[in-house]
């Protein structure tokens, strides 16, 4: 038991990371889910029962209501290609930063003959959750489900090269003994053991993504007509196309009983291209409840349209006060990825301006006078002798060379210094 509880956090730990993967859809709205959309937002916002066809739409419901949440902003839908193919698919699922299970989707849908067909459902019993699988290229879905009281289901597949449906997949069953706490584990139908199980179940757990969501409730009447007022009367609709990758939206909670914070981060159209990091991206972030407003501007070599599912921004304590922070992508490789940050200033209750630091110079190995964003690459936590918190920056060109960073910051925890830059060949 004190192992499957270990499963479940990974599961949820996984799902706060940036994850890697294959480019988002990111052209305009595929018309043939429009009716699909708008049914799911006419059967999320009425009372009556369902038709016995629209389970996915009964299984959200039957998660928000019993929470008190309105379904309409806690389900949400995005478009993303699966499979490569340069065709969308739908996938519909809990909107990041609701109460909703972090990644839970009910529905994948795929166009055949240009008409939508289910791939998937997820419900109660069958908790679905997406990956990315880097040697397939493709994505796929990771699910747990249950049988009975004693028999527990993992499953793993990928999408097929021509969506039309999953591959490699692999099915993990663990049978408990109703006389005693023993487990029988087997893949695929043969005998393996408990830890085999784990530790491939783990591996599966680790690729499990969260999707950026637009809210259903864009789909009601009312917002289908103002969208519509819009383009009628200013012949643009304000902001992007709902749901494609043109725009990164996330929600995040910073603490308990703090307010929902929604993050936007848009293409600004401006490029800057003598330099490294040559898009300029505009932040908007904004409280629900009115406490918070706040625009700024980051450069990145990424974009919203481009970048992997959910990579564009997440929370995480980088002075380790206790209180999270915004971190922002910036460059994502096929070693290396980068990022910028900015810290939650408490007193002024806002993100600070994205930390800086002066440039460091490898080939006269000192510090110049220019000041930069401070760019971490592939960061991660350390503690120097004296108890002083320290982020550790590590950047790898293929197997040839490597250059650390370490930085320490200050009593007080808004600054930095640069304690060790170090460059080495690998031989």
């Amino acid at each position: 038991m004190k192992r499957l509880l270990l499963l479940m956090i990974l599961l949820f730990v996984c799902f706060a990371a940036a994850c890697a993967g294959a480019e988002a859809w990111a052209s305009g709205l595929p018309e043939e889910f429009v009716p699909v959309l708008k049914h799911y937002a006419t059967g999320l916002a009425t009372d009556e029962e369902p038709a016995e066809t629209d389970e996915p739409i009964e299984t959200c419901r039957q998660y928000c209501l019993p929470l008190g949440i309105d379904p309409l902003d806690s389900i949400g839908y995005c478009f993303a290609d699966l499979n490569g193919d340069a065709v969308p698919e739908l996938v519909i699922g809990s909107m990041p930063g609701s109460a909703l299970p972090v990644g839970f989707i009910f529905e994948i849908q795929a166009l055949r003959d240009h008409d939508p067909v289910r791939l998937i459902r997820g419900w109660e019993r069958y908790r679905v959750h997406m990956i990315y699988d880097e040697s397939a290229d493709r994505y796929g879905y990771y699910a747990e489900g249950a049988s009975s009281a004693f028999e527990s289901v993992y499953e793993y597949a990928v999408a097929a090269e021509d969506m039309s449906g999953w591959t490699d997949r692999h099915v993990i069953e663990a049978v408990s003994s109703p006389d005693d706490d023993s487990v029988r584990w087997a893949l695929d139908g043969a005998e393996i053991s408990g830890d085999e199980a784990y530790d491939r179940i783990e591996r599966w757990q680790y690729r499990c993504m969260e999707l950026p969501m637009s809210p259903i409730r864009e789909w009601t009447p009312e917002s289908v007509q103002a969208r519509a007022e819009l383009e009628r009367r200013f012949g643009f609709v304000d902001g992007q196309t709902p749901g494609t990758a043109e725009t990164f939206r996330r929600s995040f909670q910073l603490w308990d009983d703090g307010p929902v914070l929604d993050v936007v981060i848009k293409d600004t159209g401006r490029r800057r291209p003598e330099e490294e990091r040559e898009n300029v991206l505009q932040v908007t972030v904004t409280a629900r409840d009115g406490s918070l407003a706040q625009s700024f501007e980051y450069a990145s070599a990424e974009l919203p349209a481009t970048i992997a599912m959910g990579g564009m921004a997440f929370l995480d304590d980088m002075n380790r006060d206790g209180k999270p922070d915004l971190v922002l992508t910036t460059a994502r490789g096929a070693y290396n990825e980068f990022f910028v940050f900015c810290l939650w200033n408490a007193p002024e209750n806002r993100f600070d301006p994205v930390m800086t630091t002066r440039r460091w110079d490898w080939e006269a190995n000192a510090l110049t006078d220019e000041t930069i964003p401070l760019e971490l690459c592939d960061y991660a936590f350390s503690v120097s002798k004296q108890g002083f918190p320290q982020l550790v920056s590590r950047e790898r060109d293929g197997y040839a060379e490597t250059r650390t960073m370490v930085y320490e910051w200050l009593p007080l925890g808004r600054a930095l210094t640069l304690k060790e830059a170090v460059e080495e060949t690998n031989e």
